[in-house]
């Protein structure tokens, strides 16, 4: 079975852009090469596996695409190198923006109600950013008193209508808005969709990272450490202090990278095997010390179809596998 690795944890080697700084243009242009660079190497992948000559039980496999949870499907407009982000621990300047009900998002407001803000930066053709709503949405449900989300689209042709239409469909309850001439994104200097930036209670930027975090109790993590009394001054804060070890996550989505829920998942390490059913965000998870997963999908849900069992090996801690499927 072919496995695609990933075991580099910084993004900046995620896609061959790097070099000089890009101007604006150029990386919008960048960024939307990398949505279709996920979209071809997904066209090439099944290619693949459908001309190739495999045996029996190869026939039954799908493609599983291995990637590190830190590192999971981002859309690239340049690197950033090994360095700190420039911006961590700046102050972040204020910004109004006017969200997709009518409303008006004020950074300094938020931040006299609530101990944290958590900036997204996504773009509405972004399959990375659709496959992470889903678990900031749940976070935010459960957080929200204390901490504010909010979505600002860098792409310059997202209209509000556009983002309006997005957020009701997925059911984004968090406030949802464009990054009007581009103002945030540029003081961030983002090269990355998406990208989560945490502006904490002082008003300083103490989080930037690039990549879709696929998992609530991440953001439910980070989330902990804001509001926590220990919080006292601002730092810098580190994406794998959100993590848990020994985590191994199958993920298993449609043609538009919405979650799949009931699928039957076995994840099987020696004798040990752990039998898990996919949540409303495709997600299953089993944890463990083996260092190697096997992991095969035993049923579908009504709609979808594929010779099953689907099988396929996770490597890694904190390691992610997707599937995705055709729904009928």
């Amino acid at each position: 079975m072919d496995i695609i690795k990933d075991n580099d944890r910084q993004c900046n080697r995620k896609f061959p852009f790097s070099g000089k700084k890009k101007g604006r243009k150029q990386r919008l242009v960048h960024r939307r090469i990398c949505g279709l660079f996920i979209r071809v190497l997904s066209g090439i992948m099944k290619k693949e596996n459908q001309n190739g000559k495999e045996d029996e039980r190869m026939k039954k496999t799908l493609l599983i695409s291995v990637l590190l949870i830190v590192m999971t499907a981002v859309c690239f407009g340049g690197a950033s190198g090994e360095a700190a982000h420039p911006r961590l621990l700046d102050s972040m300047p204020d910004f109004s923006v006017t969200t997709v009900d009518g409303g008006t998002f004020t950074l300094s407001e938020a931040l006299k109600e609530k101990k944290a803000v958590l900036i997204n930066i996504w773009a509405s053709w972004c399959p990375p950013c659709r496959l992470e709503f889903p678990f900031l949405e749940k976070a935010y449900e459960e957080y929200r008193d204390q901490v504010e989300v909010i979505a600002l689209s860098g792409e310059t042709e997202d209209t509000l209508d556009i983002l309006r239409a997005y957020a009701e469909e997925r059911g984004m309850t968090f406030p949802v808005a464009r990054d009007e001439n581009l103002q945030v994104s540029d003081y961030l200097d983002i090269q990355a969709f998406p990208t989560s930036v945490i502006v904490d209670r002082f008003g300083r930027v103490a989080y930037i990272d690039a990549g879709a975090v696929l998992g609530t109790g991440i953001f439910e993590k980070l989330f902990e450490i804001f509001i926590s009394d220990d919080y006292t001054q601002t730092r810098a804060v580190e994406n794998w202090e959100a993590y848990e070890k020994g985590r191994y996550i199958l993920l298993i989505v449609d043609q538009d990278y919405n979650g799949v829920p009931g699928c039957t998942v076995n994840f099987t390490a020696g004798e040990n095997t752990q039998q898990v059913i996919t949540d409303e965000t495709g997600t299953a998870v089993a944890y463990g010390t083996a260092g190697s997963f096997l992991v095969q999908i035993f049923s579908l849900p009504e709609g979808y179809s594929a010779q099953l069992p689907i099988e396929g090996l996770l490597y890694e801690d904190n390691a992610i596998g997707m599937v995705q499927l055709n729904k009928q």
